[in-house]
């Protein structure tokens, strides 16, 4: 498996995000649903391009810059999952997510200074990777047990939210235990990582996919609503 290979997946996911990008931007006024995702398919490519070999960076910095760029990302990934989920939630379960979010952030800020002080990137990088999927993956649960309620009056396949929540449940789900043995397989295998990388890419394509294909349903309800 050459480095082209990882290359060509990370620019293939870029592309679906970008793709993500411009119809969000484009119906940004009509849809402001989707507003929220405009932010996160740019901060992906931004994330893809840090990890790209286009400055001559010593490669202690360019580690540092990427895990830390990983770790921005998953702050504002639980962002934008955590603004798309409050609307869909029972008052309790909103106090709950705005409590998790908020023991999220005080955890994030604490653990990335002292990763950067004492050079624990890694082991921090996949702490907050864990700790932000597990609370999505909740999100997650509490939409389906929402929608299990209301399941006779709902087509799912034409459902767009229930396309979003599916696209980053399952993502989440498949990554979650190779995030976790991510430290072991880097180093017992060294070559993992770039097998690694383009599981976690064709990963990431699927989601952006369901993100688009979510937009296409939410204009098919649209034009039936105004029939």
């Amino acid at each position: 498996m050459s480095n082209w290979t990882g290359i060509s997946s990370e620019l293939f996911a870029a592309f679906t995000a970008a793709c993500c990008l411009v119809i969000t931007l484009r119906e940004a006024n009509q849809y402001p649903n989707y507003k929220k995702f405009t932010i996160y398919a740019a901060s992906y490519i931004f994330l893809t391009i840090t990890g790209l070999d286009l400055f001559d960076i010593p490669p202690q910095t360019k580690a540092r810059l990427i895990n830390n760029s990983d770790n921005f990302f998953t702050l504002i990934e639980l962002s934008v999952y955590t603004k798309f989920f409050l609307p869909l939630f029972t008052n309790k379960q909103k106090q709950i997510c705005i409590l998790l979010s908020i023991v999220y952030l005080i955890f994030f800020t604490s653990f990335t200074i002292i990763a950067n002080y004492h050079h624990h990137v890694l082991q921090t990088k996949i702490l907050i990777y864990t700790i932000q999927s597990l609370i999505i993956i909740t999100y997650c649960i509490f939409y389906y047990l929402n929608i299990f309620k209301d399941f006779p009056k709902l087509v799912l396949k034409k459902e767009p939210n229930f396309w979003i929540t599916t696209g980053i449940f399952c993502m989440l789900l498949a990554m979650l235990p190779l995030s976790l043995a991510e430290k072991y397989l880097l180093n017992t295998y060294y070559t993992s990582w770039l097998a690694l990388a383009i599981v976690y890419n064709t990963l990431y394509v699927l989601n952006f996919i369901t993100i688009i294909y979510s937009f296409f349903c939410a204009k098919k309800q649209e034009a039936l609503k105004q029939r």
